[in-house]
This record gives structure tokens, C-alpha cells and sequence, in this order.
């Protein structure tokens, strides 16, 4: 039978080991989410900022803020989509609905 301190030792030599390695994953994988999820630098292009600055660069919002209206009209801000819409061949993808028979299933 294997001493007890033996092992107790050997236990908390692994254990040890891996926590650092744990306490390193976890360092990594922060840095990874980190960089995911960082705010874009933009161009500089009034184009490509966010709504936000589309309506606050926009002329009817300068005319709008600058008169003492209730509405401020309609404020163009264009397009947000860079690409088309594609979507995956099959059922039950995202753009497509599930199908489903009509009418009751039948054990058997």
C-alpha cells in the first residue's frame, strides 16, 4: 500500500501544475475575447460610422437641432449592409422556416 504522504504530495504537485495551467488558459482566452470584442477604428469616412453619426452629420438633423420644430422630417442615412444577404442551402437554416407537416402524427 502506497504511503499517504506520498501521494498527498504527488496530489498537490498536480494539482499545482494544473492551476497554473488553468490561470494561463484563462489569460489567453481573456486576451482572445478582448480582441474580439474591441470597438473598430473607422476611416474617418462619415460614410462608414455607425447611425449615430450618420443622423448627427446629416443636414436635416444640423437644420432640425438649429429651429425650434416638434419633428425633424426624414433624416437619410442610407444603407448599414455591406454585402448581400446569403443564406445556407437546406432546412431549418436561419432564413429559413422550419417545415412542418400539417396534420397529426401517427404512432407507427
Amino acid at each position: 500500500m502506497p504511503d499517504l504522504t506520498e501521494l498527498g504530495a504527488e496530489l498537490k504537485e498536480f494539482t499545482g501544475k494544473a492551476s497554473d495551467r488553468l490561470k494561463a488558459q484563462d489569460a489567453r482566452l481573456l486576451i482572445v475575447e478582448q480582441a474580439l470584442t474591441a470597438p473598430r477604428g473607422s476611416s474617418g469616412d462619415e460614410s462608414e460610422g455607425d447611425i449615430g453619426a450618420k443622423v448627427i452629420h446629416s443636414e436635416e438633423w444640423k437644420n432640425f437641432a438649429g429651429t425650434n420644430r416638434k419633428t425633424s422630417g426624414q433624416i437619410s442615412v442610407g444603407s448599414f449592409h455591406k454585402s448581400n444577404l446569403i443564406n445556407a442551402t437546406g432546412l431549418n437554416q436561419p432564413l429559413v422556416p422550419p417545415y412542418y407537416k400539417p396534420g397529426s402524427v401517427r404512432p407507427g
